[in-house]
């Protein structure tokens, strides 16, 4: 984003029964605003998309989450869908100031920083300085070596994720057991930038591999869940239990 500039987000070609939430953060990860409907008009025609614009303080990355109203059931994640899109610019209609209802904790405001005061003048030498004697070493330009500089090294991180109902509570991914359309993302842990994202198939499996050279982080955002990668190649298991303990014999 550019700093006076106009940028609008918003969720298109929604699924059946798909209502989204949209929240726009700044570079450091800090509420900007979002939207869960675009107006009360578009809800009453069964039209639950998201729609927000606003207006950039400053120069740098944005980010969007999208995430669902209603969050369906694990094993119904798959047929849920929409489309993303960002644009410079206003929409050609309204936009409703931004609610963040899908977050239960409040968001600060986005205050821009207080301009730095300018540089004193400096002023001038009021006579002439005097000649200084400078030391001067030479330097013999076919002989001298330059003193290489350190890069960091990019290193390649592999993850294997599975998601799944643990049915008989094992901690292992069984046959039959896989969540399919899960979607999760990798981003630097630093800078905060997406580096890659994808769906778990229909056995509930995801591989991804990126290259960075800092640590990342793993994001489950149907589950809220989140860990910091700090190694090469891991298996990451997300187990679905449920929260009901059946006896196992009636009294």
């Amino acid at each position: 984003m550019k700093q006076g500039i106009y940028y609008t987000c918003q969720t298109l070609n929604l699924t059946p029964g798909t209502d989204t939430n949209l929240i726009v953060y700044n570079q450091d990860h800090v509420g900007i605003g979002g939207n869960d409907d675009i107006s009360p008009e578009e809800t009453a025609k069964g039209n639950f998309a998201s729609r927000f614009s606003w207006l950039s303080s400053y120069t740098g990355w944005a980010f969007a989450l999208v995430g669902p109203v209603n969050p369906p059931k694990a094993n119904e994640a798959g047929g849920t869908g929409y489309s993303l899109r960002c644009d410079i610019g206003l929409p050609t209609t309204p936009t409703p100031t931004g609610t963040l209802t899908a977050n239960p904790n409040p968001i600060a405001t986005y205050v821009p920083p207080s301009p730095q005061p300018p540089e004193p003048t400096m002023t001038p030498y009021p006579t002439p300085r005097s000649a200084q004697n400078l030391p001067v070493r030479q330097i013999n330009i076919a002989t001298a070596t330059p003193i290489p500089q350190m890069t960091a090294t990019p290193r390649s991180v592999t993850l294997n994720v599975q998601v799944f109902n643990d049915i008989n509570n094992n901690g292992l991914l069984d046959p039959g057991e896989g969540i399919s359309g899960v979607s999760m993302r990798l981003s630097d842990e630093q800078s905060g930038v997406p580096l890659a994202q994808g769906l778990t198939d229909a056995d509930g499996r995801l591989s991804i591999t990126v290259q960075n050279s800092g640590p990342v982080r793993l994001s489950v955002p149907l589950f809220g869940y989140s860990v910091l990668v700090v190694e090469d190649t891991l298996t990451v298991r997300i187990a679905v239990v449920s929260a009901v303990t059946l006896p196992d014999r009636i009294p």
